[in-house]
């Protein structure tokens, strides 16, 4: 049987399933884009020389460390969209890996990916499927933020630009979580494999930005940040984007032919034989204590 067979169907499918969170996500990530912009727009008309003393607040250390450098010789609408570029591409990068996710390990572990087995589906459709969808919506998110910077009077170069940006980052995130699948044996393991790569990746930007400007360049977020969107506009960073998508993507392919349905490369720990959980109290601290410590951090 063709490995592809059956992938149509499951894009279908899986479009139908995710079109609402997919379409509010985007237009959200499209409003704080062209928000940003419009409100440094209103404050610093075109023509406008961009004042000493903001340069040197956005050039702060806490600044960068949480946004990213300021590109030199920046213009208005570099100022406008730089506190949106890393929070707009993390956005992107996990939806994307919500999208692969749901449609490759959680249908695994609901059985549902064994059902849909039984019909005339190859090895490897669903995470075709999964990834299609995926890159889609990463390309649709671009276009969208790219058309909103266009639309409150940005430069076209400048938005192009920063619509490759989001396609660096939200690529990246899609290839590491179709490997991420294929490492876990759960949803929530898959989550945390593919949210911890990407928490790596923004604090190695962080790291870099901060300290040495050769370490960003480790970071897919940080090659978004390399781009430099309304100044020097790098359009060919989306070249090692592109090729470390494709190699993940290789990566998950050849990784899924080597492991079981619903099974994961990573075998899960063993539970202790005897628990010491008392009550609901417990037992609800003990399924939550990973996420709020996650998001503590």
């Amino acid at each position: 049987m063709n490995r592809l067979a059956g992938t149509p169907t499951l894009l279908k499918v899986a479009l139908r399933r995710d079109r609402a969170m997919i379409t509010i996500t985007l237009l959200l990530v499209a409003f704080l884009v062209t928000a940003s912009d419009r409100a440094t727009r209103n404050l610093y008309p075109p023509g406008t020389a961009v004042p000493a003393g903001l340069l040197a607040t956005m050039r702060n250390s806490a600044f960068v460390a949480v946004y990213g450098q300021l590109p030199h010789a920046a213009s208005i609408d570099a100022i406008g969209v730089s506190k949106a570029l890393v929070p707009a591409g993390i956005a992107v990068a996990i939806l994307a890996q919500v999208i692969v996710r749901r449609h490759t390990r959680a249908d695994e572990e609901s059985g549902l990916a064994e059902l849909i087995g039984g019909q005339v589906v190859g090895r490897h459709a669903a995470l075709s499927a999964a990834l299609v969808l995926a890159t889609g919506t990463v390309l649709a998110g671009t276009a969208l933020s790219a058309i909103g910077l266009c639309l409150v009077g940005a430069p076209v170069s400048g938005a192009v630009d920063f619509g490759l940006c989001l396609t660096v980052v939200g690529l990246t995130g899609a290839g590491i979580a179709a490997v991420s699948v294929q490492m876990a044996a759960s949803t929530c393991g898959t989550g945390q494999l593919g949210l911890g790569a990407l928490g790596i990746l923004y604090l190695v930007r962080m790291i870099g930005d901060t300290t040495d400007p050769g370490l960003s360049w480790l970071s897919s977020i940080g090659w978004a940040e390399k781009s430099a969107p309304f100044a020097q506009n790098n359009y060919w960073i989306v070249v090692p984007g592109l090729i470390v998508f494709a190699l993940l993507v290789q990566a998950a392919y050849l990784l899924l032919d080597r492991r079981d349905l619903g099974a994961g490369l990573v075998p899960p720990r063993r539970g202790r034989a005897s628990g010491r959980i008392r009550g609901a109290p417990g037992l609800t601290w003990r399924l939550l204590r990973g996420t709020v410590a996650g998001w503590l951090v």
